[in-house]
């Protein structure tokens, strides 16, 4: 039986990126070896991405990574449009094994939120940033058993096994650390 990943990269710049994009060359790394290994990968991504996968789901034809420095009021939407395609997907398709989500909190929350539906697939959820700037979010999260958060640095946040499962050393676990981008 062919499994399906919906991969999930941010609304903020196309995979793989033009130079800076930490998240966006995590993502190009794993879905070729995802899908080299037979598992079918839907990239939830922007139209521009040019990285090979199965079927892709875009709510933005480009990047708006730039629209991030406007005041908060008129950004907020961006992250939850593309959220919001995600979690129709998973309402209306039932060949979604895994999600592999990477956006900041609001990935989490939103998936977090739709796991507890019947039938939804489990979410890991992976970090790619200083926990502690978000620590009351993180310090507190109860995400449910079938959501994992993997990261190295989980406690430097204050947070606690309730959400985190997976410690790269348990067998079936992998734990995946690099610098994404030569620059950083």
């Amino acid at each position: 039986m062919t499994r399906t990943v919906l991969m999930k990269a941010g609304p903020w710049l196309s995979v793989p990126p033009d130079g800076y994009g930490g998240i966006e060359n995590v993502v190009a790394a794993l879905v070729p070896e995802l899908r080299r290994r037979g598992i079918r990968v839907l990239l939830a991504t922007v139209a521009r991405s040019t990285l090979p996968a199965d079927e892709r789901l875009a709510s933005f034809r480009g990047g708006q990574f730039e629209v991030l420095q406007r005041p908060y009021n008129q950004v907020s939407g961006v992250a939850h449009a593309h959220l919001h395609a995600v979690v129709r997907a998973l309402r209306d398709r039932h060949d979604i094994d895994l999600v592999h989500d990477h956006v900041e909190v609001v990935g989490l929350a939103v998936l977090a939120a739709a796991a507890l539906a019947p039938g939804t697939p489990p979410v890991l959820h992976t970090l790619h940033w200083d926990l502690r700037k978000h620590a009351n979010f993180y310090s507190g999260l109860d995400a449910g058993p079938r959501v994992r958060v993997s990261t190295w640095c989980w406690p430097a946040a204050g947070g606690t096994d309730r959400g985190r499962r997976c410690r790269g050393r348990q067998p079936g676990c992998l734990l995946l650390r690099g610098r994404g981008a030569p620059a950083r």
